[in-house]
């Protein structure tokens, strides 16, 4: 209540001067449509309303029947949270293949393995002069080897400064060309980043050593230990090893991703898992007797699938049939609104490709989508939008009260009962929920309890702030007349015959009466004519003069 405290109250700590609100203890939640409701969640770059699915396309059935898909898939599931060995393999492959770098044909020279193997293993072969260095470059323990050498030849640098040319950068003790020599020769042997990427390919060759068949782990371990690079041969030979694992690994990827996301597009689901099975006698790289027990509890799995693959057709179908039908609904009610508050524009709920749907604006003059829809809308066109998406928002969370915020003062006569009839009329709407709409447009008070009081069944309050206090008063249908009563009122009770005058020209103008009675009356208020005019300016006739003299008469007295 604080935020809500007078502003002469302001400096006071006197919990006595907050407001008190009382009768609200049945509220547990509450859903305002506001500035601050449109700024948070209406109008986002790549969709009309935030979390357009959970709102439109996510319900209970919708999640009722997705348990369906899921459990007759589950055995995918429980073989992959059963077996993080598989998990480990998939990212074991995705390094292998990413470490050709950008070369579809053959090994990028900036890849890992271009820049760690392709010149040779100079950790293994290591020249005899610096034999020395063995145990500092060959141990890879916490990559304790890597740090060595990046230190090592960050030392170098020091032999640059004239002062310390005879002297150890590392030892601080006196050296001379032979030794420098030799610890030059160091950074020029080894590169700290390419003994990481020999290091790393190393010991993804050794992780993925038991899924290759002994012949290509023999051939591996040759191109590996190799002092004088990889040729074509080999490098075609490691190439052929990377389509193998990709293959396998878009299988893998396809088995764990199995669910309705995957399938929902899939006209032979039947089919489709077939095409996921892996047939290892094709994979004459990974055909070891690890990979054959391994792929073999997957294809077992796949198979028990496959038995239901009919119920999973048709379960995958009902969602799919689900999922139109509820887009066919929203796309309905929202674009007849539209339409009928002569809005052009529509509105769309169009999957995103990642298992999500999003609503989605476009004009009726052309086939694209509208990013960005607030750059294009009116004023009333982007309140009339946002209080119909916060209607659906505040429709799915189902709270206990209501508030709409003065949302009806900017629209016109036509579009205000279009939004009216949308927001309290329709079946899919808030009727029969407990609203609080505040407003200054007295309009929307005459067609609730007086026009359309059958329809809306609501109530109607006064609320006056009087001297700090908020005065709220009902208005009941009784206490509303037409103005064209309330002047005819006015003309009764006034004392004075101008008054009279005046009321009564409003009269015949609101009833549409612009005859020769009010012509006379509009002469009367105009200064310094003594002869009535008509709207030509020419003399107002003496007949219609008579004429509308009576008239006046008849109903002032």
């Amino acid at each position: 209540m604080d935020a809500l405290r007078p502003f002469k109250h302001r400096d006071s700590k006197d919990p006595s001067l907050l407001p008190n609100v009382t009768g609200t203890e049945g509220v547990k939640s509450v859903c305002v449509f506001d500035e601050k409701f449109v700024s948070q969640f209406v109008f986002k770059t790549d969709e009309l309303l935030s979390n357009s699915f959970d709102i439109f396309i996510k319900s209970p059935e919708y999640d009722k029947q997705l348990e369906v898909i899921e459990d007759l898939i589950r055995d995918t599931k429980i073989l992959f949270e059963n077996n993080p060995k598989l998990e480990t393999l998939i990212n074991d492959f995705s390094f292998f293949i990413d470490a050709f770098g950008r070369s579809k044909t053959g090994i990028a020279a900036n890849g890992v393995i271009g820049k760690g193997i392709a010149k040779g293993n100079k950790i293994l072969n290591i020249p005899k002069e610096l034999a020395g260095y063995k145990e500092y470059t060959q141990n890879s323990t916490s990559g304790l080897n890597m740090k060595w050498i990046k230190w090592h030849n960050d030392g170098n640098g020091f032999f640059n400064d004239v002062a310390n040319q005879c002297q150890c950068p590392y030892c601080a003790t006196g050296t001379d060309d032979s030794v420098k020599t030799q610890i030059l020769r160091v950074s020029k042997e080894f590169d700290a980043k390419a003994v990481e990427h020999l290091t790393k390919m190393l010991d993804v060759f050794e992780r993925l050593a038991k899924y290759f068949s002994d012949d290509t782990n023999r051939k591996i371990k040759e191109i590996s230990t190799d002092i004088a690079g990889i040729s074509d041969e080999q490098s075609q030979f490691l190439v052929a090893i990377r389509d193998q694992i990709e293959l396998m690994k878009t299988k893998l990827w396809k088995i764990k991703a199995m669910g309705f996301q995957a399938l929902k597009d899939t006209g032979k689901i039947a089919q489709e898992i077939s095409s996921i099975k892996i047939d290892l006698k094709y994979f004459i790289h990974l055909d070891s007797t690890h990979s054959q027990k391994e792929i073999g509890a997957i294809n077992d799995v796949l198979d028990s699938i496959l038995k239901k693959a009919t119920d999973l057709q048709a379960a995958v179908g009902k969602q799919n049939s689900m999922i139109k039908q509820t887009i066919g609904k929203y796309s309905k009610e929202i674009n007849s609104f539209l339409e009928y508050a002569g809005y052009s524009y529509m509105v769309s709920l169009p999957d995103d490709g990642q298992g999500s749907y999003k609503l989605k604006l476009s004009h009726k003059d052309s086939s694209n989508e509208l990013s960005n829809a607030d750059n294009h809308l009116s004023f009333g066109e982007r309140n009339a939008f946002a209080l119909v998406l916060f209607m659906y928002q505040a429709i799915k969370e189902n709270p206990d009260l209501i508030i709409l915020d003065d949302p009806i003062s900017s629209f016109d006569g036509n579009k205000k009962f279009a939004v009216l009839n949308k927001l309290f009329l329709e079946n899919n709407s808030f009727k029969n929920k407990t609203v609080v709409l505040l407003t200054h447009e007295f309009g929307t008070v005459i067609d609730a309890i007086v026009n359309l009081d059958e329809k809306f069944k609501a109530l109607a309050y006064h609320v006056e702030n009087r001297h700090g206090d908020l005065i709220v008063q009902p208005v009941t249908k009784g206490e509303i007349k037409p103005f064209s009563t309330i002047i005819k009122d006015n003309i009764l009770q006034a004392t004075h015959k101008i008054i009279k005058l005046i009321y009564l020209r409003r009269l015949l103008k609101i009833e549409g009466d612009k005859g020769c009675a009010w012509n006379l009356l509009s002469n009367i208020f105009k200064d310094g004519r003594n002869t009535p005019k008509l709207i030509d300016e020419s003399d107002m006739p003496p007949n219609d003069i008579a004429d509308a003299t009576e008239i006046i008469q008849e109903l002032i007295i």
